[in-house]
């Protein structure tokens, strides 16, 4: 194989030095024979000098024979679209896919509101409160009067002598270690430590606070509870303690009750002459009921159903004068009887709530729509869950593949934005030697332009526009016609044995032109009889690109598939730039053509070969 191709360049520039050479030959040739004046014979020597230098060059610089198989492996179809189907009204392509859901509905959630009037709440201290130990039922009376069953003092047994317990020493003022204090808490005891009201006093109102629980399982929480004067609680809707039936001072199946029942004494016995318990102080002269709220803390078992929403209101009234202050506090326990009898410290306990970590109390707060949301978050019921207080944060979205436009259809679909028929070709070069050995980084002129093959001898050029720009010229030796419609070209270079003759451009290049496959005619057999007659048109180029066509005539050769001899049909005429015959063929079979032009001295190369299968 040659060491080397000339290039694009190099054939040039040869053809040039030639030419003046062949200028400055003549012009000495006239000289000599008509006895006229060489008036520069310095440049005829320059240019002889380079003219043999180019022939040295030829040397080592060989320009190697190629020959040029081509043949139409797809034909060209002027209505083609890559995508989509096309529409001969608009002479666009168009279609519509499927939408993809690129979103979805998302929430952000947050706990709601009590649907009753906010009231701020602020510490309600007083030296008396809490300063008796707890009391812990194991149910709560029917009478909703604070009553319950087996009533028992936190710790059981306590002896005044002893260490305070620490639901009364619980100490949340800043005296108190770091752990424990509350802003503005200033008494000491449990009790004192979870002691809120109203800011501003608000005389014989209730006040409530509501707690969302979701149980997985069915289970039983505490719930710890004091007021000044009475407290309540609710579940999911139901009253289980009313105030007003706390405050009755003669009930002696209430808080009384529990009160006396604790310390082994008949129920009816006058609170006033109770002994102190868990209380190192000396207490004022109480009244009958008076003190028996606030005292002292009270447990009570409320029972959760599993895998539901239970909502627990805890309420507190104020029966004392209009303008001073009463005071509520509570805690929602998740400990059994016995674990919070042995507690030692708060931190033995499990809270699920407590009224020191709140701002707020409710009036006016209802049982049965318990729940609200501050705008724009809306309420959402959950299965099995508390409701919640939801803000919408993404919506269903849908996106299209590009070049397609959404359709706000139901479903959503995606439309192609309208684009022309495919009108590019696509030619396959492949080069061999002619051995049939591929010929990589072979260079390719192709319009003028230097291309190369790849490791395989392959080569793919496309054509953009390829109906309108439908000559090409490849390696300054032959011509290339297409006919756009998304056509492909298989074009095989076999390169020969570098003695070869080398090839030169004629002058002027591509005078000759075969025409191109008709654009607008589809190729359809018509069937009448047996055989089927096909009819094709071709287009001359020249007439389409508005030069004066070259050509005289038109040969068509034709022939079926499994033939090798060529049908010729020659002295075709041009009518308007088109040539157009019927040809003849057999059900079932697949016929070959192809086209040349006659031109006044020379004829044109053959066009790729088309063919149509015969149904």
């Amino acid at each position: 194989m040659p060491s080397k191709k000339k290039t694009h360049e190099e054939l040039v520039k040869q053809i040039n030095v030639r030419t003046e050479f062949a200028d400055k030959v003549y012009k000495k040739m006239r000289a000599d024979r008509y006895g006229l004046t060489f008036c520069c014979p310095l440049e005829l020597e320059s240019i002889n000098l380079t003219n043999d230098i180019c022939n040295w060059q030829d040397i080592k610089i060989l320009s190697l024979s190629e020959v040029y198989d081509k043949t139409l492996t797809k034909d060209p179809n002027f209505q083609f679209c890559e995508i989509g189907t096309y529409n001969v009204q608009s002479g666009m392509c168009e279609d519509t896919a499927n939408a993809t859901q690129v979103g979805a509905v998302t929430f952000t959630y947050s706990t709601p509101i009590a649907n009753g009037t906010e009231v701020a709440i602020t510490n309600s201290c007083e030296y008396i409160f809490g300063r008796d130990c707890p009391i812990i039922m194991d149910s709560i009376s029917g009478s909703q009067n604070g009553g319950g069953s087996n009533p028992e003092i936190i710790p059981s047994g306590f002896d005044t002598h002893a260490s305070p317990s620490w639901w009364v020493s619980y100490d949340a003022t800043q005296a108190g270690p770091a752990s424990q204090q509350i802003n503005g808490v200033t008494e000491i005891s449990f009790v004192n430590a979870l002691a809120k009201w109203s800011s501003i006093g608000v005389g014989t109102e209730e006040l409530s606070y509501a707690i969302p629980i979701t149980a997985t399982v069915a289970k039983t929480y505490y719930v710890f509870v004091s007021s000044n004067s009475a407290f309540g609680i609710k579940l999911n809707g139901v009253t289980l303690i009313d105030p007003v039936q706390v405050y009755d001072t003669n009930n002696f199946t209430g808080l009384r009750g529990v009160i006396n029942v604790s310390q082994s004494l008949p129920s009816n016995n006058d609170i006033i002459y109770l002994p102190k318990d868990c209380n190192t102080q000396l207490r004022d002269n109480l009244g009958d009921w008076e003190g028996s709220g606030f005292t002292r803390g009270y447990l009570y078992p409320v029972d959760l159903t599993a895998d539901s929403c239970n909502t627990l209101i805890i309420s507190g009234k104020y029966y004392g004068d209009v303008g001073s202050f009463g005071m509520l506090g509570f805690s929602i326990i998740d400990n059994t009887r016995t674990e919070i009898i042995a507690s030692t410290n708060r931190t033995d306990l499990t809270e699920i709530a407590s009224s020191d970590n709140i701002t707020s109390y409710y009036s006016n707060l209802s049982a049965t729509t318990t729940w609200a949301c501050e705008a724009p978050a809306i309420l959402q019921e959950l299965s099995a869950q508390c409701p919640t207080c939801a803000i919408q944060t993404g919506e269903i979205s849908w996106a299209c593949n590009e070049g397609y436009q959404l359709i706000n259809t139901s479903p959503p679909t995606c439309q192609l934005l309208p684009v022309p028929p495919c009108n590019t070709e696509t030619l396959y070069f492949t080069v061999v030697n002619q051995n049939g050995d591929v010929m990589p980084n072979y260079e390719v002129i192709f319009d003028g332009g230097t291309y190369y093959t790849d490791i395989l001898g392959l080569l793919t050029i496309v054509i953009e526009n390829a109906s309108i720009n439908n000559t090409h010229t490849l390696s300054l030796c032959d011509c290339i016609t297409t006919s756009g419609g998304c056509a492909e070209q298989n074009i095989k270079i076999t390169v020969t044995d570098p003695d070869a003759v080398i090839c030169t451009k004629p002058d002027p290049m591509c005078n000759c032109n075969a025409p191109a496959f008709f654009k607008e005619s589809v190729i359809v057999p018509a069937v009448i009889t047996d055989p089927y007659f096909v009819s094709i048109a071709f287009n001359d180029t020249d007439y389409v690109n508005g030069l004066t066509p070259t050509a005289v005539t038109y040969i068509i050769y034709w022939k079926l598939s499994t033939e090798t001899v060529w049908n010729e049909l020659t002295g075709l005429i041009a009518l308007f730039g088109q040539v157009a015959t019927t040809i003849s063929g057999t059900q079932g079979q697949t016929l070959e053509y192809k086209i040349k032009a006659v031109c006044a001295t020379e004829e044109s190369g053959w066009s790729a070969t088309n063919s149509v299968y015969l149904k």
